[in-house]
């Protein structure tokens, strides 16, 4: 921002500042709306300069002062021009301390009523001012700035007095010291040479408080400029619409503010809580421990409930990056979640797990899935609410977020249940108790009968395991951090079922007899390795490159676990 400007006097210069929000000549904005959207939009230079509302380009400016009079003249690289006020008026009014809120900080000093030596220090978002006056002094006026190269526009009018003002913009910001009369003096209405930027646009330094103001439409797009650095490096990964993101924040901010009207530790514990509750975790391991204590039937439905959970909800979190609120200051900072936000996978579980608790009903009063009771609603609304609340208040996700994940949760629910239906066509049905063989059958599979088993299907099986890993953690692909506990956790649960209790897939038509009621050390030895499978891998923070033997150890040690246990409580 370079610009030189000569102010000649006889006793006196005055140097004419006003604001952009207080005159109708204001600065214009330098860029466009228009062109940060196709910038943001196509994962542009996130360092390049966009509309900013209080103007935060750099310019040039000159200005001629000639026997008590002002005429002021400003070349913004075609952005417009700045008309100025007296600067002894404006530092006189300006009578207390301020701290400017998220903007410039402005330092004067006055050393003498005739004339004024004024130097400027600014730096992005911070600007200190000195200001001397030299009586019968020359004095020279150069502006520099690092933001535009190669423009200068220097107009020089001398008269019996010259009065110079140094204005110099770096990439540091610099201190200042003042004097007026005997008091320090920290400006906050100064809107002449310093040009402030509204909070917003600061990414790091905000106060939580900030969120509350709104948002205007250039800052809106140059905020989510400024965080295009932090979208993942990975392939095929596609910005959500910052034009729909506008759109939304009607209908997201107010929701925001409201949920976050209380952020206490108490509020921390308890949205910790219900997010745990609704933890993705729990379907993957939810199949295994119902396989351990023999209720297959629910366990054959989760299995494929969670198969479709893991795999529908990270599709959009893997190709389609958003911005969780409190990146981008759009909620107050709880918690920090690294992915995207769009859609919410804890409200897709709580949908998911609400039509779980239906079927497990269902199953144990035995009647019709398709009767709605008077409860049923009333879970689905109130898990939906506290999971989306408990979200948003933790500042990671947008209520348009948690509307996302009930769709794609009844989404899930709808094809689950196809699945099954599938599946009994397939395998017989575990409800009717079809899948299983009488005992001491010649289709009965035990330890001693392990040659009924399906050994093709076997093979198949683990070339799938085998292959389904490595393509889901090589590049491009990259679905899934989690994949090696997902897999690790589900793929048992699936070979057993494909295994033990689908006696019409092999000629022989081997399968597990009917199981007895579990009993008091089935509930121990089941939970003790369903927490040992979910907490391990995730504490113990198992490089990326080694997630496949992390999926290939989990995965045997859960499978020999299931297929032992279920073989020794036969007989």
């Amino acid at each position: 921002m370079s610009f030189n400007i000569n102010n000649n006097n006889n006793n006196n210069n005055n140097n004419s500042i006003n604001s952009d929000t207080t005159t109708p000549t204001t600065l214009k904005r330098s860029g466009s709306i228009g062109n940060s959207r196709k910038r943001i939009s196509s994962l542009g230079d996130s360092s390049s300069s966009s509309s900013s509302y209080y103007h935060s380009s750099s310019f040039h400016q000159s200005t001629h002062n000639n026997n008590n009079s002002n005429n002021s003249s400003g070349n913004n690289s075609g952005s417009g021009f700045i008309n100025t006020e007296i600067v002894e008026s404006k530092l006189k009014s300006l009578n207390k301390n301020k701290n400017i809120g998220g903007g410039d900080v402005v330092n004067a000093t006055e050393d003498n009523v005739n004339q004024d030596n004024l130097n400027i220090n600014s730096s992005g978002s911070e600007s200190s001012s000195n200001s001397n006056s030299n009586s019968g002094s020359e004095d020279n006026s150069n502006i520099f700035s690092n933001n535009i190269s190669n423009s200068n526009n220097n107009n020089n009018n001398n008269n019996n007095n010259n009065n110079n003002n140094n204005i110099s913009s770096s990439g540091s910001s610099s201190g200042g010291k003042n004097k007026m009369g005997s008091n320090n003096i920290n400006y906050e209405d100064y809107n002449g040479s310093t040009i402030f930027t509204s909070s917003h646009l600061l990414e790091d330094s905000m106060n939580d408080n900030d969120i509350y103001q709104p948002l205007t439409e250039s800052n809106f797009y140059k905020i989510y400029e400024n965080h295009l650095s932090s979208v993942p490096k990975k392939r095929f990964v596609y910005l959500f619409p910052v034009w729909l993101e506008e759109k939304l924040k009607v209908f997201d901010d107010p929701i925001i503010r409201l949920c976050q009207s209380y952020t206490g530790k108490p509020m921390y514990y308890f949205s910790l809580f219900i997010t745990a509750l609704v933890s993705v975790e729990i379907a993957m391991i939810a199949p295994f421990f119902l396989y351990i204590l023999g209720q297959d039937t629910l366990a054959t439905e989760f299995t494929y409930l969670a198969l479709l959970l893991s795999l529908v909800s990270q599709i959009p979190k893997r190709f389609l990056w958003r911005f969780r609120p409190y990146m981008v200051k759009r909620a107050k900072t709880v918690k920090k979640d690294m992915t995207s936000s769009f859609p919410s996978r804890a409200v897709t579980c709580a949908v998911v797990y609400s039509y779980a608790i239906i079927w497990i009903v269902t199953y144990y009063d035995d009647y019709d899935i398709t009767v709605v009771r008077w409860w049923m609603p009333l879970l689905f609304i109130g898990s939906i609410l506290l999971s989306s609340f408990a979200r948003i208040n933790l500042g990671v996700h947008y209520p348009s977020d948690c509307v996302g994940g009930v769709i794609q949760g009844t989404l899930v629910c709808v094809i689950g249940t196809a699945f099954r239906k599938i599946d009994i066509l397939g395998c017989r049905s575990c409800w009717d108790e079809m899948c299983y063989a009488p005992i001491n059958s010649a289709q009965e599979i035990t330890f001693s009968h392990l040659n009924r088993l399906n050994f093709i299907m076997l093979v198949a099986l683990l070339l799938i395991f085998l292959i389904i890993p490595i393509v889901s953690v090589m590049k491009p692909v990259d679905f899934w951090s989690k994949c090696d506990r997902v897999y690790g956790m589900l793929f048992p649960a699936i070979a057993f079922q494909l295994l033990l209790l689908c006696p019409s897939s092999y000629r022989l038509n081997g399968s597990l007899s009917k199981p007895s009621t579990p009993h008091w050390y089935s509930f121990v030895f089941g939970g003790i390795l369903a927490l040992c499978a979910t907490l391990i891998p995730a504490k113990t923070k198992i490089p990326p490159k080694y997630s496949i033997v992390t999926f290939w150890i989990l995965f045997l040690s859960l499978s020999i676990s299931l297929f032992s246990w279920r073989l020794s409580q036969i007989g």
